[in-house]
């Protein structure tokens, strides 16, 4: 099996200073952002609203942080029926991206839910550099399991096999992190769908049977270029680095020692080392370019600078964790009064952000909207296009796929 995906970067537009500068919960300064949620800190009192340029928003009092919900998740002892195929996917698929990239569990889930209806899922990131202030879209889209393969197997044209379906998930979901999407071509998922024809009377190959055809054989997902797995580098010795090559990274043959993929990577910053980028993932589609500086795959490069002044990698705060700025929470939270917390869904945004996939930041009077649906007019918020939708999409300033 090979789910067929393209991450994709699909705009990028400048915004305005408040999108992303100003101090959250009216800290005096962006350098005492950090202080705690007690008042202990300058400018942290609890409940405090500030007044000084900063998003306004007051600090929860010690323990009033929404916790995380629970992480969606997929049964698959005695085989995974047709029907739910898609939905156990989507947990696969989004688990990797929250497991290996530190995606906030609110997040994961909401692309769970988009996955699995075979939409696409955007990502949505902001930051600044040389030419100012900007933000881009990153998409995850999987086209598998098709409409047309579903009813191929519903006419009994391809057999599904619900065991192997099971195998393959339960591999997907302890899949190291050796890229930046979750690798679907592995042993483990191969031949769950065959071609029911042949002359025999039993399923053929993935390559289409003894006489099922070429409508079969392109129905059923395949890879010209199967995943090689490996042990050692010797086990990569003379693979050909497109997309993988002669290094063995987290179990598969990689083009670099940053992973399957990636190219302009010659080593992962860990923890505590200076960088320049984030691991290449569906948060960030961003390819690294300059050697060295990219932090591996769970870290967050904190700390750069507009200038191109070098961060440290670090490990992303879960909800309540500690943090100077957004760069410290995972993905999806914000740092607020020196806590890592989900953004409100109404109310004064926090850092320029708002609760994803509800809200989106009014960067005018910086409160949180309601996201917009799909064919809504967003050329006076490019960031106000709901989950799976991105302005643009739908035509020149209009919320679309």
């Amino acid at each position: 099996m090979g789910g067929r995906l393209r991450v994709r970067i699909l705009a990028l537009f400048a915004v305005g200073p408040a999108a992303l500068a100003g101090p959250s919960c009216g800290s005096d300064t962006a350098g005492s952002q950090g202080g705690a949620r007690d008042g202990s800190a300058p400018g942290h009192d609890a409940g405090r609203v500030g007044q000084d340029g900063g998003d306004a928003a007051p600090c929860p009092a010690v323990g009033g942080l929404t916790a995380e919900p629970a992480a969606r998740q997929v049964a698959f002892d005695g085989g995974v029926p047709l029907d739910q195929l898609a939905g156990a996917l989507a947990v696969a698929r989004c688990n990797y991206v929250s497991r290996c990239f530190g995606l906030s569990t609110y997040v994961a889930n909401e692309c769970v839910d988009t996955v699995a209806r075979n939409e696409s899922w955007m990502y949505q990131s902001c930051g600044t550099n040389v030419m100012g202030s900007f933000c881009y879209w990153t998409g995850l889209y999987y086209d598998y399991p098709s409409a047309d393969l579903l009813q191929a197997v519903d006419a009994g044209t391809i057999r599904y096999d619900a065991q192997k379906e099971a195998q393959c998930l339960a591999a997907l979901l302890t899949e190291r992190c050796a890229g930046g999407t979750l690798l679907e071509q592995i042993p483990a998922c191969t031949d769950v769908f065959t071609c029911a024809s042949g002359a025999d009377g039993g399923g053929g190959p993935m390559d289409g049977g003894a006489d099922g055809g070429s409508a079969c054989a392109q129905l059923i997902p395949s890879s010209s270029l199967p995943i090689r797995t490996c042990s050692t580098k010797q086990d990569c010795a003379g693979v050909t680095p497109v997309p993988q090559g002669p290094y063995c990274v987290a179990g598969v043959c990689a083009a670099s020692p940053c992973g399957i993929g990636v190219y302009f990577c010659p080593a992962y910053s860990a923890a505590g080392e200076r960088c320049n980028a984030n691991a290449n993932s569906p948060l960030n589609g961003v390819e690294p370019t300059t050697p060295g500086g990219t932090c591996a795959a769970g870290l967050a490069c904190h700390g750069q600078t507009a200038d191109g002044g070098l961060g440290t990698c670090v490990v992303p705060q879960e909800v309540g964790g500690t943090c100077s700025d957004d760069t410290n929470c995972k993905p999806g939270l914000s740092c607020a009064c020196g806590a890592c917390e989900i953004p409100p869904s109404t109310g004064p945004c926090v850092n320029g952000v708002c609760q994803i996939g509800v809200a989106y930041c009014d960067l005018g009077s910086n409160v949180c909207r309601p996201v917009r649906p799909y064919g809504a007019n967003c050329s006076d918020a490019l960031n106000s296009c709901g989950t799976g939708l991105w302005c643009g999409g739908g035509g020149p300033g209009v919320c679309g796929t």
